[in-house]
């Protein structure tokens, strides 16, 4: 059957297809190896006024921005929509004009369901230009040559067979996935549909253009693939339009005001002053850990994780070693700072552990659940020289502040298709946090 997907572009293919949608899918009887939201059927959401989730502004230029371009042709399709996502990071080199990417085959194709075995018609003025890229097509997309000036129509008509034997058809009615435009559908791929009596099938494709533009290098990206009701024997415009709106409903994700907020809150510079204020009172006296507020922020920033996280480390490891070193010559000169939260049995282990060990004591810090400050006082009562002490601090709160930064990366890479259930995590992260902050001082008081 022919499924029309857009993304900004616009594909077709024909055969006996029962699809899925996003990045990737598949059917019942074919279970994607992809990780997949449970299924919303279209009727739902229209019987639901509820459950719809509007595109922001931003999502809906941007999808306007690019044009639908893909169909496909087949039998059999149901309406599904599955969030499954690939990620790809790097920079993106121009962002004034988004074009069509390169990725719009392969997200297209990891939503249709692999048993249907679906083949791919690519231009062969470009994709078979030469025997190397010819072989990559064909190994990579099972791609046949469509020529584009002349004749395509015939080397189109040679996938009948594979129609009439219940496979998967993918081709790009608008001719070409250059520009931003995408440009009217061409007739090819519809006369095929009707000569063969199968459907045509609409998709909608969102994000390949951010994950892979042309003349860009890969940037972090969800793919959405959301397939339509079969069409018979419709007209190209008809199904241009069907595309167009399946783009638009595809790229409304639910979010969470609340979390798009801290995550603007977490790239900008602000973050960096308040990590390391945070880390330099915790060191002091502050009675809350900064490796907390460091969690949240990273939770609600699955974009740039990395640069993110790094920076955010940095600071926070200087604050807290300048807040020590501050507190370790204080308690040096028999000056000392209020340290709520501490208890005597604190300050007498980590007094031994420095008598024994000296400066690698504070080693010891990052699993005690004693705070840095009460090792920073207790290093100076004890006359540890302040500059070894300081090594040693920095390889163990960096290697804690790390691990904790990593950690929250990853959850957040997992849990991006819950991002909208930001604002419940953040209370239950806060509440366990204070819960398990009451029973470590419980525990040294006993």
């Amino acid at each position: 059957m022919p499924v029309a997907g857009c993304r900004a572009s616009a594909a077709c293919s024909t055969g006996s297809t029962r699809c899925s949608a996003q990045s990737s899918a598949s059917s019942p009887a074919a279970p994607s190896r992809l990780r997949s939201r449970p299924v919303q059927h279209d009727d739902a959401r229209r019987r639901h006024p509820s459950r719809r989730h509007p595109p922001s502004r931003h999502r809906r230029r941007h999808s306007g921005s690019t044009a639908a371009r893909v169909l496909a042709v087949g039998a059999h399709c149901h309406r599904r929509y599955r969030d499954v996502r690939r990620t790809a990071t790097g920079r993106l080199r121009g962002r004034r004009q988004p074009r069509v990417a390169r990725a719009d085959t392969v997200a297209l194709l990891a939503a249709i369901d692999p048993g249907h075995r679906p083949v791919v018609a690519a231009a062969a003025d470009h994709w078979f230009s030469s025997p190397v890229r010819a072989a990559i097509c064909q190994a990579g997309a099972a791609a046949f040559p469509v020529r584009r000036t002349g004749g395509g129509y015939g080397d189109l008509a040679a996938a009948g067979p594979l129609l009439r034997a219940g496979r998967a058809v993918v081709v790009f009615p608008a001719g070409s996935r250059d520009g931003a435009g995408g440009g009217a559908f061409r007739s090819g791929a519809f006369r095929l549909a009707a000569e063969y009596g199968v459907p045509v099938v609409p998709a909608g494709i969102t994000g390949t253009d951010r994950m892979l533009p042309k003349h860009g290098r890969f940037h972090r990206a969800s793919l959405d693939v959301r397939f339509g009701t079969p069409m018979v024997d419709p007209a190209p415009a008809d199904v241009q339009r069907e595309v167009a709106r399946l783009a638009t409903m595809a790229s409304a994700r639910p979010d969470s005001v609340i979390r798009q907020r801290v995550a603007r809150y977490a790239t900008g510079r602000r973050a960096l002053v308040m990590a390391f204020a945070a880390a330099f009172a915790e060191g002091l006296s502050w009675p809350l850990l900064p490796e907390a507020m460091l969690a949240l922020l990273l939770l609600a920033a699955p974009a740039r994780q990395v640069r993110t996280a790094a920076r955010l480390c940095a600071v926070a490891l200087a604050g807290s070693l300048l807040g020590g070193l501050t507190t370790l010559l204080l308690a040096a000169h028999g000056r000392y700072l209020p340290q709520p939260l501490t208890t005597g049995h604190m300050n007498d282990v980590v007094h031994a552990q420095y008598v024994a060990e000296g400066p690698a004591a504070i080693w010891h810090q990052p699993l005690s659940g004693a705070p840095l400050k009460v090792y920073a006082r207790q290093a100076g009562q004890t006359g540890v020289p302040w500059a070894p002490w300081l090594g040693h601090a920095a390889l163990a709160r960096g290697a804690r502040l790390a691990t904790v930064a990593a950690i929250s990366c990853a959850t957040a890479a997992a849990t991006r298709r819950w991002r909208h259930w930001y604002p419940g995590a953040m209370i239950a992260g806060a509440a366990s946090f204070l819960v398990l902050l009451v029973a470590i001082v419980q525990a040294w008081r006993s």
